[in-house]
């Protein structure tokens, strides 16, 4: 579905914008350039990490705690790997596309780590009660260091757009 919405998302932006976008420029390092010395990166096994930790439901249906760190403690481990360590070559492409799904897969773990709460399709077996303080978005960023952040809460961008 991912690559069905890309390509039909690309199909809609040339026929808006036609052909003549900027230059395109990567975003982040990862893949591209080592932080460290250059050593053999198993893309396989880095995306064997993000299914183990990503696909199955007693890990990301029914969360707890100290499973999300413990998922978290994995992926960033392959990051690391990656970002330190990983070098384009033949398979740059492959390279790329598994940095994103390392670094989606922190960013999703990070945020649900920090809902210490039950809301919406987020269930947390260890935390299964509504907490009205945490009714807002968490604002996710950062490749190297994952970094969090509370939107301001929904009541506050009700009252902003009628006014």
């Amino acid at each position: 579905s991912g690559a069905l919405a890309g390509h039909s998302a690309a199909a809609l932006a040339r026929k808006v914008m036609g052909w003549g976008w900027p230059p395109l420029s990567g975003l982040g390092e990862a893949g591209i350039r080592p932080r460290r010395h250059a050593a053999a990166f198993d893309i396989a096994q880095a995306r064997r990490a993000v299914q183990g930790e990503m696909h199955p439901y007693d890990k990301n249906i029914f969360r707890r705690g100290d499973q999300l760190a413990a998922s978290f403690a994995t992926i960033d481990a392959a990051w690391q790997e990656l970002r330190n360590h990983a070098a384009p070559g033949a398979d740059a492409l492959a390279l790329r596309e598994t940095a994103a799904l390392l670094a989606t897969s922190r960013w999703s773990l990070a945020t649900a780590q920090a809902r210490t709460e039950s809301r919406g399709m987020h269930k947390r077996v260890d935390a299964p009660h509504t907490d009205p303080t945490q009714a807002h978005r968490l604002l996710v960023s950062g490749f190297d260091a994952v970094n969090l952040r509370a939107d301001a809460p929904r009541a506050a961008h009700a009252l902003e757009a009628a006014e």
